[in-house]
């Protein structure tokens, strides 16, 4: 009787769950991320894949700029091309990976390798995004790209004139990104365009400046984020967490026409976090497949077969449910 009962409550469990993973494929509770987080996680221990998960493809290649808060030893210097991305996209299906998005480096460094990708996700229905430094990005190219249904171009904008052109260390930089803007508002007006802003001591005092700005430009969105650590640069340029916040919130009660997002600060060590969320509505990979949550190298597995057998591995499934209950921060800040 025990076991009758209690392989009963286990199927009632299973049933649920299902009913609730049908109601996010059918996006009727898609856009609540605490939803997603907890179905994504029962899932899993199900050996079932995620749902509706976002790709992240960080590229290990080499950058045209030599940005103030970067650095660029991090790259690979070698000639980079989407090969092994092309194949990566073969193991993945639309149930499961919501959008791709690719960062690098610079995404552009290989035009008809990114062209072939989009194509590739267009053909799979899912959507993929890029963000670039928009030194590549022309007209030719953007209409090539918004023709092959890319998911979306997010470009880098750090300030306001001469400011953004003095952090990329590019002259003239800000005034094509502008040009480029304006093409796309006037050719493709129903495509979203989006910037994102790195936020540090060069130009926190200017980041109000931004925002009317991309208002006055008709931008849809504006991602916040603070500069992050991963190079030798950080340290110098890092703002407080006090004054970041401080922006935020001075952010969140503004009324514009461009939506304002904030990147949270997600985990910090002295917060004492007794869990993560991240890895459950979220994967990242280097350019070779290799997974890295948490912008970490510290797991052997690696995007090699499809999605949804990867996620019915054992072993990777317990690496990612000990992440998700288990991890006190991860350096990202």
């Amino acid at each position: 009787k025990q076991l009758d009962n209690f392989v009963d409550t286990k199927k009632k469990q299973l049933e649920k769950l299902l009913l609730q993973r049908m109601l996010i494929k059918n996006n009727s509770i898609y856009q609540n991320i605490e939803w997603q987080t907890l179905i994504n996680k029962k899932s899993i221990a199900y050996g079932l894949a995620p749902l509706k998960i976002k790709l992240q493809i960080n590229l290990n290649i080499g950058c045209n700029l030599s940005c103030i808060m970067c650095d660029g030893r991090r790259y690979s210097s070698e000639p980079f091309h989407y090969n092994s991305i092309f194949k990566i996209m073969d193991f993945l299906d639309s149930e499961t990976i919501s959008e791709v998005k690719i960062i690098g480096g610079e995404p552009l460094l290989d035009k008809n390798g990114l062209l072939n990708v989009v194509r590739k996700g267009a053909e799979k229905d899912i959507p993929v995004h890029i963000v670039t430094n928009g030194c590549f990005l022309d007209q030719q190219y953007l209409d090539e790209l918004i023709h092959n249904r890319i998911g979306g171009i997010t470009l880098s904008v750090d300030g306001v004139g001469d400011l953004h052109d003095q952090i990329r260390r590019e002259p003239g930089l800000f005034n094509k990104i502008q040009e480029i803007l304006f093409y796309m508002k006037k050719r493709h007006p129903r495509f979203k365009r989006k910037i994102n802003c790195v936020v540090m001591k060069r130009n926190i005092d200017s980041i109000f400046e931004l925002v009317h700005w991309a208002d006055k430009m008709g931008i849809h969105m504006l991602g916040v984020c603070r500069v992050e650590n991963y190079n030798r640069n950080y340290g110098q340029w890092l703002v407080s967490e006090h004054d970041y916040k401080a922006l935020a919130d001075k952010l969140s009660h503004m009324k514009f026409n461009t939506h304002i997002h904030i990147n949270q600060i997600y985990c910090n060590a002295r917060k004492n976090m007794d869990k993560c969320d991240y890895l459950l509505y979220r994967l990242n990979i280097n350019d070779q497949g290799k997974i890295t949550p948490c912008y970490s190298d510290d797991n052997p597995f690696i995007l090699d077969r499809p999605i949804k057998e990867l996620y019915r591995d054992r072993k990777f499934r317990d690496y990612i449910l000990n992440k998700a209950n288990t991890c006190r921060g991860c350096g990202k800040y």
